[in-house]
Order: C-alpha cells, then sequence, then structure tokens
C-alpha cells in the first residue's frame, strides 16, 4: 500500500474512532462487550485479585456484621469493563501525568432490576497491590460506606492493569 493511500485509511480509521467515542460519551452509558453466556472475555482480567478484593469486601461486611455480598453476573461485566476502560486512559491524566480514574454513569451497563447502584474505583501501583487498594476502601468513609450499606446484596469486581498500575471497580447493587 502507498504511504499517502495508508495515511488517508488511517485519518478514516481514526475519524470513525472519534466519532465512536463521541458517541459513546454523548449516550451517557457505556457500551459493555459480551461473549453470549453473561460472561465477558476481557483482555488483562486478573480473577486472582478480583477474588482478593471479594474477600476483602466480605470481610469488612463480617466485621460490621453485614451479610456476604454475592457475585452478579452483570456487575462483574460492568466492573471488568470499567477497569479496562480506566486502565485504557479513558479517564483523562493526573497532574503527574498518570492515568486517572473515573467513575461510570451507575445505570450504564446494567440490564437488571435494580433500587440502589453503588460504585468504588481506584488504583494503586505496583499493579500487584491489591491489599493497598482494598485498604484504601477501607479507610474512606465514602467508600466504606459503599462496601458496608446494609441494602446491598450483590457486587461485582473488575481489575485491568496499564504498566505497574492496577485499577479496579466495585459496583454494587440493590434489587
Amino acid at each position: 500500500m502507498h504511504h499517502s493511500s495508508r495515511r488517508t485509511s488511517l485519518r478514516r480509521l481514526g475519524t470513525a474512532l472519534a466519532a465512536l467515542v463521541a458517541l459513546v460519551s454523548l449516550s451517557g452509558c457505556v457500551p459493555l462487550p459480551t461473549s453470549g453466556h453473561g460472561a465477558t472475555s476481557i483482555p488483562g482480567q486478573n480473577p486472582a485479585a478480583e477474588k482478593q478484593l471479594l474477600a476483602s469486601v466480605n470481610g469488612l461486611r463480617a466485621a460490621h456484621h453485614e451479610r456476604a455480598l454475592a457475585l452478579h453476573t452483570n456487575l462483574v461485566q460492568k466492573a471488568r469493563y470499567w477497569a479496562l476502560w480506566m486502565a485504557a486512559g479513558n479517564c483523562g491524566r493526573t497532574s503527574s501525568g498518570a492515568f486517572a480514574i473515573c467513575h461510570s454513569s451507575l445505570a450504564g451497563g446494567i440490564h437488571v432490576h435494580w433500587t440502589i447502584l453503588e460504585e468504588n474505583v481506584g488504583a494503586a501501583s505496583p499493579r500487584t497491590n491489591v491489599a493497598g487498594v482494598a485498604h484504601a476502601f477501607a479507610v474512606s468513609k465514602p467508600h466504606l460506606a459503599n462496601i458496608l450499606n446494609p441494602k446491598i446484596t450483590y457486587v461485582g469486581i473488575g481489575v485491568a492493569y496499564h504498566g505497574n498500575t492496577i485499577f479496579v471497580a466495585e459496583e454494587f447493587m440493590a434489587t
């Protein structure tokens, strides 16, 4: 392929991607990829880290005499997607140039009946610092309030990485 036609093709692709990003931004919700049976196949997910964060959430709830939260497939799907969204740099950058974290549109991507939706998002370095994210949620009043809300019955947890940083999304729901 000639350089000028390759540049034209790349410009067209860039224009199409920009239009798609604008459409998603204006829609107020995030499209979520699915793989048929409610499961996700998002690259970079870490089930071991997600299990560690779930154990932390339910450990905190037990310590405060609240029942354990059950995983919900729709919430796991959204949490994994949102963690990946943040790890891809879609929330902008911090003053130091690192990828920022941001909250999703809470109802975006939720396809089941709900009465309450809440969300915790966080990031930490190094990428193995799952305990650091869990601790940060535990010592933050707003994050802890989401974890301990007695009306919440379901959770979904997602993890993604960029470089040496772990990005986490925890989605909470009451039905």
